[in-house]
């Protein structure tokens, strides 16, 4: 498993814990939060 992989791997096992416990937040809004928060520890 390359580097890349086990990095989607980690940010969706954060997804499902974030989905269970706030429900009520949209996927669409954690995957924003994710995609800005990658973008900003890729290019720190």
């Amino acid at each position: 498993m390359n580097k890349l992989e086990k990095e989607i791997k980690y940010l969706n096992s954060i997804k499902k814990t974030i989905n269970d416990v706030f429900p009520h937040i949209s996927v669409f809004a954690i995957e924003h939060f994710l995609k800005y928060s990658l973008k900003y520890f890729v290019f720190k």
